[in-house]
């Protein structure tokens, strides 16, 4: 007996054969089925399909056998790694050098015919084989060789997709946890950041109101500057927050979501002045998706609306119309209206065409880049009309 050599590149070899994470694993139908198909087709009893690891061959299917792992200096295998491009065909094994004595060969088993196919990975690397043994000699025919050579590359697909979703799952996972960590982070920011700032406003405003009569008018002038910076930072921070968790939205539980009173309460939650009318289409339909991803949506362009109008008469619209595809909703309004050299930027992170222009003053530029994110990861899309001085029109389209 000749025991089997080791490639030079063995440990690059088990480590590709660890990132499939297969050793081991639970029994599955798709590769017994491969297995079945082999023994039959090459008419012998004994069929497997195996991972070679550092000392010994594991089994993943095996017809006609009850082992479910060898010890790899006995295995006809290992031998078939040495030329891994070319099959592995024995037709007496009592006759070859390699096998006379082998355990397989004198002992129990008595296996005297094998033909074994590696398994290799896209990068070159064999990590197993598909093979047939049979008790008595034997040859075997070019077509049923070809076919085993078949089934050998119908288990790399099936391994690469095992892979494949393994590594979706693993990613999957890496996300949560991610999520879970930009919620703390959010906490964090939440308590540890806005706390002070806020101290710091009402510091502000306590020095004005106590010893304002005592402060000359430069002094009163730093505490307003004080007071304005961080209402400012507040708003920033808030914006920051209001971000982070509008893209957590997305992926909360779907439910049933009737458009129509989801709007309507979302008006009647505005402080709207008497010179402002909203109009709301009656055909807005129930939708299925993230309930608290189309109040954003929503909520942001209709408050955008309200916060820069100018007009004596004003108006803000809400239509819909639908398509066998698509959603498609507008909300339009007769307000200040974008430059045209800004439109490009309107759905960037804290931009503002007008900082001062608001109607309540109080603006942190995320609500179109939140409005911008939900629909794009419900894959959709919005578009941007705007005149300046006449109004602006938002259009956006959600997949049925």
């Amino acid at each position: 007996m000749i025991p089997p050599p080791i490639p030079e590149n063995e440990e690059e070899r088990l480590s590709a054969l660890q990132s499939y994470n297969i050793m081991d694993s639970l029994p599955e139908s798709d590769y017994d089925n491969l297995t079945k198909i082999a023994s039959e087709i090459c008419q012998t009893p004994v069929a497997l399909i195996t991972f070679m690891d550092r000392e010994r061959q594991w089994f993943k299917s095996k017809v006609g056998v009850d082992l479910t792992e060898n010890q790899r200096d006995f295995t006809f295998c290992a031998h078939g790694m040495t030329h891994p491009q070319k099959p592995l065909v024995v037709n007496n094994a009592t006759e070859d050098p390699r096998f006379q004595g082998n355990p397989l060969v004198t002992g129990p088993y008595h296996v005297r015919f094998y033909a074994g196919v590696q398994l290799i990975d896209k990068d070159g690397f064999p990590l197993g084989s598909i093979c047939v043994l049979d008790v008595k000699n034997k040859e075997i025919s070019e077509s049923q060789l070809a076919t085993l050579k078949i089934l050998g590359e119908q288990v790399m697909r099936l391994l690469e997709l095992r892979k494949t979703i393994t590594d979706l799952e693993d990613s999957k996972q890496d996300l949560l946890r991610t999520n879970n960590y930009l919620k703390d982070y959010d906490h964090i920011i939440s308590h540890d950041l806005k706390a002070p700032l806020r101290n710091l406003k009402h510091l502000a405003e306590a020095i004005t109101e106590i010893y304002g009569e005592q402060l000359d008018d430069k002094g009163k002038k730093y505490l307003g500057l004080m007071n304005e910076t961080a209402t400012d930072a507040i708003s920033y921070v808030n914006g920051i927050l209001n971000y982070s968790q509008a893209i957590h939205q997305i992926d909360e539980l779907n439910e049933t979501t009737n458009l129509q009173k989801l709007i309507n309460q979302i008006i009647e939650q505005e402080q709207i002045p008497d010179h402002l009318s909203i109009s709301v289409s009656d055909q807005l339909p129930v939708v299925f998706g993230s309930k608290a991803a189309f109040r954003q949506i929503f909520s942001n362009l209709i408050n955008n609306a309200i916060k820069y109008h100018d007009k004596k008469n004003g108006w803000i619209k809400v239509l819909y119309s639908t398509d066998e595809t698509h959603h498609n909703f507008q909300v339009s309004d007769n307000g200040k209206g974008i430059p045209e050299e800004s439109l490009g930027s309107i759905f960037s992170l804290f931009f503002m065409v007008d900082k001062e222009g608001a109607r309540n003053g109080k603006s942190s530029g995320v609500g179109l880049a939140i409005v911008k994110n939900l629909i794009t990861e419900m894959k959709g899309k919005i578009l941007v009309k705007s005149t300046l001085g006449a109004g602006t029109t938002f259009d956006f389209f959600i997949p049925k």
